[in-house]
């Protein structure tokens, strides 16, 4: 996983050089398809393909709801440049006593999104223990 993340990361920093809040007109819209993830954590990783939404509205908020769940957003919003969107969300479905994080990086190509998640949860302790990560790419395709 740690040979994923450098990529991940490398991208994240060139594309904050770019970014503003702003989506494009073209980029306004809801858009549908899958989720392909796997979850590490203690006993090994778990393959999961599930349903993922992106909403993309014409004031900047943007929502993202993975297998049903609306996520939590950091601040509502996206950050998007003409290509790309950057988000960060928490899973509202993860237990009280844990701090989840994830990182959306998705690239628009015509009525396509497409790209890949991140994310970790932490055991808010104390001690604060590592519990499990995920990472996974989803396609999406607008449907209006």
């Amino acid at each position: 996983m740690k040979n994923r993340m450098i990529p991940v990361l490398a991208g994240l920093m060139l594309a904050v050089t770019s970014i503003s809040f702003a989506a494009t007109p073209a980029q306004v819209g809801t858009y549908s398809g899958t989720l392909k993830s796997k979850t590490f954590g203690a006993g090994g990783g778990n393959v999961v393909k599930t349903t993922m939404e992106v909403s993309v509205a014409a004031d900047d908020t943007t929502t993202v709801t993975i297998n049903g769940a609306l996520q939590t957003l950091a601040s509502g919003l996206g950050a998007y440049d003409s290509a790309n969107v950057i988000v960060i969300f928490a899973d509202p479905t993860a237990p009280l006593d844990t701090t989840d994080v994830n990182l959306l990086l998705g690239n628009f190509k015509g009525s396509t999104l497409k790209g890949q998640i991140v994310g970790t949860r932490i055991g808010n302790g104390p001690p604060q223990v590592y519990i499990s990560s995920i990472e996974g790419k989803f396609k999406l395709k607008k449907s209006n």
